[in-house]
C-alpha cells in the first residue's frame, strides 16, 4: 500500500498532528515500556463521538491508548507510556499500545423481507407500537433483515397468535444484503473471507483506506519511539476474539515495519 504521510509526530507521549484530536484522561495507571501494538475494533460504526460516549467514565485506565476512525481521525485517551487494562493479561498490559479501529467487525448475510400496502394495514391492526410501525413503514420499500422481524414478532406486546400472523405477511424478494447490528450494510463495503479463530463467520466490514494510512502512518513512528517488536490483533492474543478481523491487513502492516 503506498502511503501519505499524515505528518504525525510524538512527544512526550503524546501524538499530535492535523488528525488528532487528544482526549486524555487524568487516570494513574501503571507505566509501561511499550514493545507490542494491539490492534482492535469497535463494534459500531456510527461515528467516534459514539466511541468516546462508550468509554465516557470508565476508570482506572480501562480505555483503549488510540481510536482510529473511518475518516483517518485518530483520538488518544491514554499517555502512550500509561497502561490501558483493557486488555485481561497483565504481562500483555505492560508490554503493549491499544489501538482501536472503528468498524463493525463481521456481517450477517441475509434475505431480504417486504410487505405489501396490504399487509401494512393488518400489521397496524395488530397495535404495532408506532415507534416500530415508523420504522417498518421506512424499510416497506427498501426491505428489511430477517433478524429484524424475528425480534419485533418477539416481543411481550405480540401473542403468539399475533406472531404467527404478522410472520405470513412479510416475504423474501429473493434477494440478500448484509447487516451489522440491524443497520444494512452497503455490498461494496463487505469482504468475505473466513477467519482463523471463527470459520463460521465469512463475511466483515472492510476499513476504509484513509484509516488505514492513519494506522501504517502510527505504527510508523511507535516503531521509531520504542522498541516494538511485534504488530498483533486482540484475535492473536485471545482465540475467542475475532478482532481486528480479516479484513484488516495485519501481514501487510507486519511486513512494512519489519
Amino acid at each position: 500500500m503506498s502511503i501519505r504521510p499524515l505528518n504525525l509526530k510524538l512527544n512526550n507521549n503524546r501524538v499530535s498532528g492535523e488528525n488528532v484530536k487528544r482526549a486524555i484522561k487524568d487516570i494513574k495507571s501503571e507505566k509501561i515500556r511499550p514493545k507490542k501494538i494491539i490492534f482492535t475494533y469497535s463494534v459500531t460504526n456510527n461515528g467516534t463521538d459514539q466511541i468516546l460516549n462508550i468509554y465516557k467514565g470508565k476508570r482506572s485506565g480501562t480505555v483503549p491508548h488510540i481510536i482510529i476512525g473511518r475518516n483517518g481521525n485518530i483520538i488518544q485517551l491514554l499517555p502512550l507510556n500509561r497502561m490501558s487494562k483493557s486488555l485481561n493479561d497483565i504481562e500483555t498490559r505492560k508490554q503493549s499500545i491499544v489501538v482501536l479501529l472503528e468498524n463493525p467487525g463481521w456481517l450477517l448475510k441475509e434475505p431480504m423481507l417486504t410487505f405489501t400496502e396490504e399487509s401494512l394495514k393488518k400489521i397496524q391492526e395488530y397495535k404495532v407500537d408506532n415507534t416500530t410501525l415508523g420504522t417498518l413503514i421506512k424499510l416497506k420499500d427498501v426491505g428489511f433483515p430477517t433478524t429484524f422481524w424475528k425480534n419485533l414478532t418477539n416481543k411481550k406486546i405480540l401473542k403468539k397468535d399475533r406472531q404467527s400472523v404478522l410472520s405470513s405477511l412479510v416475504e423474501s424478494d429473493k434477494s440478500y444484503f448484509w447487516t451489522s447490528y440491524f443497520n444494512r450494510v452497503d455490498e461494496d463495503n463487505v469482504l468475505k473471507k473466513r477467519h482463523k479463530n471463527d470459520r463460521g463467520k465469512s463475511y466483515w466490514y472492510k476499513y476504509s483506506e484513509i484509516q488505514l494510512k492513519s494506522a501504517y502512518e502510527l505504527c510508523n513512528q511507535l516503531k521509531a519511539k520504542f522498541s516494538i517488536d511485534t504488530i498483533i490483533g486482540y484475535e492473536d492474543v485471545y482465540k475467542t476474539i475475532l478482532a481486528p478481523g480479516p479484513a484488516f491487513p495485519m501481514e501487510s502492516l507486519r511486513r512494512n515495519h519489519e
